[in-house]
């Protein structure tokens, strides 16, 4: 399953070292459902081929995806993807928004605007900082094929991540710059999922009317330290998605 991978390339005047770029474009492939579980990734040979790369450097990005529990390695077939969901990240909560389709094509995601602003009344609260420290602003739309599914929009204090403006996050995983590159782990979130109708702006983005119909979830995330980190808010498609709840005793 190459075809996926066609038109990468990594950048060997980066910052970034070579395993870690094609760590994260494995990665990419794997969490946006590209490489299904069970699926198998291309070979070490092949990577070595394709990207000019030794092998241990493919090892090493190998070896990462395995860490995170999103691939295993089977003596005489290759490396297997048995999840597409990173260990490392939140996993365990009871609610979560399902597609109602799968085949609009290659996802990707687009990066709207990425910069700092002065965190307002509201989110200096949210996330428990003095009104007017910077913050700083992402929002990107996750597409498949030429079709919009979500605008999603996350705010962090900048300080506490300090090359963040620096990244390209319509290629690099969130997930993976903040417990891979900058070793940070969240513990537990609080969210709220809301019946809404979209904005213009927001209709705009999700190429749907003005006050068409949008599931928004709002979710603080926080440290071990119980400091909240991160607060992201994720408007949804309602004609794309629906709710899914998993009730245990």
């Amino acid at each position: 399953m190459m075809d996926s991978l066609f038109g990468t390339v990594l950048d060997n005047t980066s910052h970034e070292q070579l395993y870690y770029q094609l760590y994260n474009i494995l990665f990419q492939n794997i969490v946006e459902g590209v490489y299904k579980v069970g699926d198998l990734l291309p070979s070490e040979p092949t990577l070595v081929d394709y990207y000019g790369i030794s092998r241990a450097t493919v090892r090493k990005s190998m070896e990462l995806l395995v860490t995170n529990g999103l691939v295993e390695r089977r003596r005489g077939v290759g490396s297997v993807v048995i999840s597409n969901q990173p260990s490392s990240a939140l996993n365990k909560v009871a609610s979560y928004l399902k597609r109602t389709v799968t085949d609009d094509g290659k996802p990707f995601k687009k990066v709207i605007s990425a910069h700092d602003i002065k965190a307002d009344d509201k989110l200096a609260k949210i996330l428990c900082v003095a009104t007017d420290i910077e913050l700083f602003e992402l929002k990107r739309v996750r597409y498949g094929g030429n079709t919009s599914f979500y605008l999603e929009t996350v705010y962090v204090v900048h300080s506490y991540l300090p090359d963040i403006h620096k990244r390209d996050f319509s290629k690099e995983s969130l997930r993976s710059y903040y417990f891979d590159i900058m070793h940070k782990r969240w513990v537990r979130a609080t969210q709220h999922i809301c019946a809404e109708v979209a904005s213009a702006n927001v209709a705009k983005q999700l190429q749907i009317e003005p006050g068409s119909p949008i599931l928004t979830i709002y979710r603080v995330t926080y440290d071990q330290n119980n400091i909240p980190r991160e607060y992201m808010i994720k408007q949804y498609r309602a004609d794309k998605y629906y709710l899914v709840m998993n009730l245990e005793n």
